[in-house]
């Protein structure tokens, strides 16, 4: 997972410790990889990342999915272009 801010995802990751938030971490984790792996194989994020976080998700809530994203988007290297995805997909279902 490429990090543009490791010391904010090591610092709030360290303060999670506890299953719930351990999973949360794990389950940010396992996507940014899934998608990086595809990214690298030539795919567009636009294509993969929904798919991917089904694909990789392990019995999480709809809250663990919101705040993986939110980790994502603070910290990885691809976030902001996730955060934009994912924005515009909920903008396309309000209508």
């Amino acid at each position: 997972m490429r990090l543009k801010d490791a010391a904010f995802f090591d610092a709030a990751k360290a303060k999670n410790t506890d299953p719930y938030g351990s999973a949360i971490f794990k389950y940010a984790q396992d996507w940014a990889d899934a998608m990086e792996a595809a990214i690298v194989k030539g795919a567009k994020l636009a294509d993969v990342y929904e798919k991917l976080s089904f694909e990789v998700a392990d019995d999480i809530t709809g809250f663990m999915y919101a705040a993986a994203r939110g980790i994502l988007r603070r910290c990885w290297e691809h976030g902001e272009e996730l955060w934009q995805l994912e924005k515009a997909k909920r903008q396309k279902q309000d209508v």
